[in-house]
């Protein structure tokens, strides 16, 4: 690394901050004034310190290593959660975490957090794509306003398309649990996309002997097949069994087949 990179990354790394939201992200003291999201920001903050010192942005994120940045932006996420949550003791979240593509496309940054009212707790999620974007020869950040859980895993099914596989819980109301598996078709040509999602999902108050939620992949043909139990709320919470398969094709997924089975 040379001497203005390591300079520019030390300078990154201590930066002075102001306190903003964090659904407009955080103001940094820097040349002038952002006021955009939190990951757009980065982006900008990069470019501007390689401007100043003659330095490409993508030839920093090299200087410095991508597991590097990647920790500084989550470090970004996480300054501003802090500073908008600063106040709230009921209100906790993790460090983050980044899930990549199995080529490299693209990466997700993913912070979990919880937030407690006087009854029960509930999750919430931040979620940000990370990826080169062939057109303006930058790597770029982006909000991700879909897929709202955890990631379990991202799978490649075909030239420019991927699955994301992920399970999310929550407490619609105090008397209820609910628990979901997800997948996710994701498109990448500029930029990835979410074109189509599925949740799997079943509650505490269906009454059947075990908790049934889940999606089935099957590699050979990229079909997907699901079960799951719900319960009929107007029908003194009658439980019953819902399974099917989505079929791909032409690049899409298509619901061929659903079943539902009421239990005895």
């Amino acid at each position: 690394m040379t001497l203005y990179a390591l300079k520019c990354l030390i300078w990154f790394k201590n930066r002075p901050k102001v306190k903003t939201d964090f659904l407009s992200g955080l103001k940094y003291n820097f040349l002038k004034p952002m006021n955009q999201t939190i990951l757009t920001l980065i982006s900008a903050l990069t470019t501007t310190l390689s401007y100043a010192q003659d330095l490409d942005v993508n030839e920093f994120y090299q200087y410095v290593g991508m597991e590097k940045m990647d920790s500084l932006v989550l470090q970004h996420a996480n300054d501003s959660l802090w500073a908008f949550y600063e106040e709230e003791t009921t209100v906790s979240f993790d460090d983050g975490q980044v899930y990549y593509a199995p080529d490299s496309a693209f990466r997700i940054y993913h912070i979990e957090g919880e937030g407690c009212g006087p009854a029960y707790c509930n999750p919430f999620y931040e979620i940000f794509w990370g990826y080169f974007n062939p057109k303006t020869e930058e790597f770029e950040f982006r909000h991700a306003d879909k897929f709202y859980g955890r990631i379990d895993s991202i799978l490649k099914i075909a030239e420019e398309q991927y699955l994301i596989f992920g399970n999310s819980s929550g407490r619609p109301r105090i008397v209820e649990g609910v628990g979901c598996q997800k997948v996710a078709l994701v498109t990448f040509e500029l930029e990835p996309c979410i074109v189509w999602e599925f949740n799997a999902c079943t509650s505490s108050l269906a009454d059947g002997e075990e908790w049934i939620c889940e999606i089935n992949w099957d590699s050979m043909s990229n079909n997907l097949s699901y079960r799951y139990q719900w319960y009929e709320e107007a029908d003194d919470f009658r439980t019953y069994t819902v399974s099917g398969v989505w079929k791909y094709q032409a690049g899409k997924y298509v619901n061929v087949k659903e079943e539902k089975v009421f239990l005895k």
